[in-house]
């Protein structure tokens, strides 16, 4: 499967650049990638939970008239308090009926180095 890169050095799939084309939502993939690049937050819950470091579950949700945007390592935890999450004060993303859109992001080895893939739920 052919992977895109952002400039934080988070991968994506076809799905997911589709996606952001779609919307106009690169910014979601800026959003992640920042997370899982320099959020320490996102670090000390790694180190926290090994599950969480493989592979998390990235939530989109309107949130009255903001968006916010949470990470947590299985979908059970979203009503927790979730290891990661940002506020987004102004978005366009087109939501449907739910109110809130998913995406996974999952720890890779190239064999010299770890890396982060994000990918639809249908490309899991």
């Amino acid at each position: 499967m052919e992977l895109y890169k952002n400039f934080t050095g988070i991968t994506y799939t076809p799905g997911v650049k589709h996606l952001a084309e779609e919307k106009g939502a690169y910014w979601l993939i800026d959003a992640i990638g920042s997370h899982v690049a320099a959020n320490p937050d996102f670090r000390k819950q790694c180190r926290k939970d090994e599950s969480f470091e493989r592979m998390q579950l990235w939530i989109l949700k309107e949130n009255g008239g903001n968006v916010q945007l949470i990470a947590v390592s299985d979908i059970g935890d979203e009503e927790k308090n979730p290891p990661v999450s940002q506020e987004i004060g102004y978005s366009d993303f087109d939501f449907d009926e739910t109110g809130e859109y998913k995406l996974y992001c999952a720890a890779n080895w190239d064999g010299e180095r770890m890396f982060y893939t994000i990918l639809k739920p249908s490309e899991y």
